[in-house]
């Protein structure tokens, strides 16, 4: 129990304030990610168990259990966007050769299509796991949670114009 209030103080004096500065949700990591993207992406995952421990009144253990799923999560979509980054230079290659069948098109289409079914597959059994960590309660709690930040993070995305200003908000 005190080393949870000790983590739980340097968490908080020393994450959040680093996080409150971060737009909400892990960055997408490019080609050549570094390690301060690693470490964005690791204060973002923080920030975001905080405000799920938050929101959702999680016990000790039930944070230890979201903590390891968002990290699973989060891999899961690390490998699936560098899959789709690999996929989409194999695509543009066959674009650019003007010998290339039909039937490769057909098959690059197809194997798309089936690791974007897989991704979703693994996405929805990870969600699962991560619903049954809590109580019926904290699952609707949790759904809401979820609802508002990616409406804040689209705002986010939507707000900032190119002087680095926020943007208008659409009416």
């Amino acid at each position: 129990m005190v080393k949870a209030c000790i983590a739980a103080a340097l968490f908080g004096l020393v994450v959040l304030p680093a996080a409150a500065q971060m737009p909400v949700g892990p960055p997408a990591p490019g080609p050549g990610a570094g390690p301060d993207q690693e470490t964005r992406r690791d204060v973002a995952q923080l920030y975001l168990v905080q405000r799920m421990r938050e929101a959702l009144a999680l016990t000790d253990a039930q944070t230890l259990k979201v903590m390891d799923l968002l990290q699973q999560i989060d891999q899961a979509r690390m490998d699936h966007q560098a899959a789709i980054r690999s996929l989409a230079s194999s695509l543009q290659a066959q674009l650019d050769d003007p010998k290339t069948a039909d039937s490769a098109f057909n098959e690059s289409v197809e194997s798309f299509r089936k690791g974007q079914e897989e991704f979703e597959r693994q996405m929805r059994g990870l969600e699962s796991r991560l619903l049954a960590v809590m109580t019926p309660r904290q699952q609707v709690q949790f759904l809401l949670l979820r609802r508002q930040l990616l409406m804040q993070g689209r705002e986010g995305m939507r707000g900032a114009g190119d002087d680095g200003r926020p943007g208008r908000r659409r009416r």
